[in-house]
């Protein structure tokens, strides 16, 4: 008898918290001030990149960095709630080989960086 007390409380409790859990699992959207930064594909020699904001400040300034040499930058705006993919040229990417490509992405005073290695 006292077992079958045990599994009964045991399976209450994992409901109560799974319906907890999943009651507050998009609370990360609610929440703000912050970003996101990823490679669109990670995998291949492409360079594209997502930016998603959930902060209130939309103006994002972005620069594309081969090993220290700055190739391109630009400025974009991305709404709350919003992720942008940013397409770079081909023609930004040098055929040289083994290069080391940084994207660097600020929003005020906090900066993200994501890297590549490309060996052609």
């Amino acid at each position: 008898m006292q077992q079958k007390k045990i599994i009964i409380f045991i399976i209450i409790l994992f409901l109560a918290s799974s319906i907890y859990l999943f009651a507050r699992g998009d609370d990360y959207k609610a929440a703000p001030d912050w970003w996101a930064l990823s490679f669109v594909d990670p995998k291949s020699n492409n360079l594209n990149f997502v930016i998603e904001n959930f902060d209130n400040n939309t103006n994002f300034h972005y620069e594309l960095l081969q090993d220290t040499n700055k190739l391109s930058e630009g400025d974009v705006q991305i709404k709350a709630g919003e992720k942008k993919e940013l397409i770079l040229k081909n023609s930004e990417i040098s055929s040289q080989n083994n290069n080391k490509y940084t994207i660097r992405v600020s929003l005020k005073n906090e900066t993200k960086e994501i890297y590549k290695n490309i060996k052609n």
